[in-house]
């Protein structure tokens, strides 16, 4: 999974709780194995204070392992199934404890401003990576929920991606 951060620090007067849009959600192909595995969600944001983002060393409470907010981008995955949307957890097989683990499509996203900087409002794009495969799953049609949480514990708003077909054939003419 990886991130491209886009970011611009204004002066515009935005609130401190952070807002976001939906962009778009991008699949790459893969020619050679005629599969989708991964895909790029872009999310627009706006921060009025700047305090989006964890660095390296935002490991303690609440922002630790384990806690609630280790995670600032939180994604969930759904797939249609017979007319209805439901929540599926991932899971994917780990060898070396012989069972199944659940994978997240969560990730921290790093810091925008630096301790300077912050109390500017910020503004830019998020576009992250991450694998959409589900073998598991005889079902064709996903979608995605996220939003966002600043390090003051602001939650954005939530925005839910399009359908997304994984189905290759749909994207070959």
């Amino acid at each position: 999974m990886a991130f491209i951060v886009c970011s611009c620090a204004h002066i515009e007067d935005y609130p401190p709780e952070p807002s976001i849009t939906y962009e778009g959600f991008y699949i790459e192909l893969d020619t050679v194995a005629r599969s989708i595995s991964s895909g790029t969600i872009s999310i627009g944001y706006r921060d009025g204070d700047g305090d989006l983002g964890l660095g390296e060393a935002d490991t303690i409470h609440p922002f630790g392992p384990g806690d609630e907010y280790y995670y600032n981008l939180i994604i969930s995955y759904f797939e249609i199934q017979n007319k209805d949307t439901v929540e599926v957890p991932l899971v994917s097989w780990n060898a070396e404890s012989g069972h199944f683990d659940t994978l997240s499509f969560s990730a921290r996203i790093p810091r925008l401003l630096e301790g300077g900087e912050e109390g500017r409002s910020v503004e830019g794009v998020i576009n992250y990576s991450m694998f959409i495969s589900n073998p598991l799953s005889t079902h064709d049609t996903i979608m995605f929920k996220a939003f966002i949480i600043d390090r003051a514990l602001y939650r954005s708003n939530e925005i839910v991606t399009d359908l997304i077909i994984r189905d290759y054939s749909h994207y070959i003419e």
